[in-house]
């Protein structure tokens, strides 16, 4: 933290207009940081958030459901760690809801769907563990996901990722950073899609939220 507190003022002065993307982890905590220490609009500071994950996820939802990821619509939200959780009530295949392609599918007796999805989403979370344990780092995963949000700013494309941003009285939390599906362009966020989460995932994300404001008040950014 001390280090970032010296660094990021030096990168303010010499570009005070660009879009911030954090990446460093803990990201959703250093990006929260960027935006204290330099009082910048909160929308010019992003971070990595749960792009990557969502990325695993529907590459692995591909895998399992034999369709084209293009074609699977699925976000992981909320911190970018181990109190992440995957949105299944508003998961989609070409246009229907997970638990409505399900029922269709030819393979659905020998998946059972629950017990798959969660298994899918478990080595999602933990596949950062198993890839330290291997190589000693991650790179190459994080790598591409900067490219993606880098080219959704440089070619003002609004996009839609789930980046980490700044939320605010959403599921009655304020002044946090956490990955919302948000509108990305050369301005930074443009706006925060607003989920309708059911009861679970509510829970599921304040849980993140209370996990990373507990960080914040360790580290006196709170």
């Amino acid at each position: 933290m001390e280090l970032f507190r010296e660094i990021i003022p030096k990168v303010y002065k010499f570009a005070p207009d660009a879009v911030d993307v954090i990446a460093s982890n803990p990201v959703d905590i250093l990006a929260y940081a960027t935006y204290k220490i330099t009082g910048k609009n909160h929308k010019e500071i992003i971070g990595s958030g749960t792009t990557l994950d969502t990325s695993r996820l529907r590459f692995k939802l591909s895998n399992n459901c034999k369709i084209d990821p293009r074609n699977v619509h699925a976000y992981i939200l909320g911190e970018h760690g181990d109190s992440e959780f995957p949105i299944w009530s508003k998961a989609m295949i070409g246009g229907l809801l997970f638990k409505d392609y399900c029922k269709t599918c030819i393979d659905f007796n020998e998946c059972n769907p629950p017990s798959t999805l969660e298994k899918i989403f478990t080595e999602v979370r933990d596949s950062a563990y198993k890839i330290i344990d291997k190589k000693g780092e991650t790179s190459y995963g994080i790598g591409l996901s900067l490219v993606r949000i880098a080219q959704a700013i440089l070619e003002n494309e609004n996009a839609v990722l789930p980046i980490s941003c700044l939320i605010e009285d959403f599921s009655e939390i304020n002044d946090i950073y956490l990955s919302l599906p948000s509108v990305l362009n050369r301005n930074g966020v443009r706006e925060t899609l607003r989920l309708e989460l059911n009861e679970e995932e509510e829970v599921h994300f304040k849980n993140s939220a209370e996990t990373l404001k507990e960080v914040l008040k360790n580290i006196g950014l709170q």
